[in-house]
């Protein structure tokens, strides 16, 4: 495994898992409450949505509702090590592209589960369909959209953040639609993201890249959780209250039994 402090200097190989020890387990046999938690923190630097308290925030929403696993957006590789310290929770964090924050760390998704989870090795598939936002002159940084998937305490976990472009983002649901469909025909599978599109959307409907034998739910705007349903029941959602100091995106919490 790969410590936080090695971390910098091995991002751009690809996904990297982060600060990983025991592994813990629990009893497949009887159902039990699990949930996961999709937040969007907005903290690269480069949008308006920026405030420079994301990292505590999230920090402290993940703390207080101690999810199965939290699927993060716009996240930079400097936020992995703040996060553990304040509530155990790491996984692993994959780039977007070759983008970086302003403050210089990687940009891009990640997959955090509590302290003790074991974590094996992450798939990271970049869409096809992409388009090449270049920013910064030297050499010139372009954000590639992306899915990650990794496997932890028996369910594979999922994270992606899909363009806002309109050009691009059925596409690249109906590529997420066919990687995680396969994952979730195999086994316990869960996806969470921001998906740039609305249940109900016109002309891009979330409904609409649900694979077979997954069920969804969202937060009524772009943040959206999927489920295998032969291996999770739902319970209920959770909304976060929109809180604009340090983040446009409130956090989605689906509770789960597995």
């Amino acid at each position: 495994m790969i410590s936080f402090s090695r971390y910098r200097l091995l991002v751009c190989a690809g996904a990297l898992a982060l600060g990983i020890s025991t592994v813990a387990t629990g009893s497949a046999a009887a159902a039990s409450p699990y949930s996961v938690l999709q937040i969007n923190i907005c903290n690269s630097g480069h949008t308006e949505c920026y405030t420079g308290e994301a990292t505590a925030r999230a920090g402290d929403l993940i703390k207080a509702r101690s999810p199965s696993v939290v699927t993060v957006n716009e996240m930079c590789a400097s936020d992995g090590e703040p996060i553990r310290e304040r509530t155990g929770y790491a996984g692993v964090f994959t780039q977007s592209g070759s983008q970086t924050c302003t403050n210089g760390s990687a940009y891009g998704n990640a997959l955090l589960f509590p302290a003790g989870t074991s974590v094996g090795m992450p798939f990271q598939f970049t869409y096809d369909a992409n388009p090449a936002y270049a920013k910064g002159d030297d050499p010139p940084e372009v954000e590639r959209r992306t899915l990650t998937c990794a496997p932890a305490a028996g369910i594979t976990a999922c994270v992606t953040h899909l363009s806002d472009d309109p050009s691009f983002k059925s596409d690249q649901a109906a590529e997420m639609e066919g990687v995680v469909g396969k994952y979730a025909s195999a086994g316990p599978t869960l996806l969470g993201g921001d998906w740039n599109m609305t249940h109900g959307g016109d002309p891009d409907d979330a409904q609409d890249y649900v694979p077979t034998g997954m069920f969804r739910k969202g937060d009524g705007d772009v943040q959206h959780v999927m489920a295998s349903s032969a291996h999770f029941g739902f319970t209920s959602t959770r909304v976060m209250v929109p809180d604009d100091d340090w983040t446009n995106h409130p956090g989605l919490q689906v509770y789960l039994t597995r």
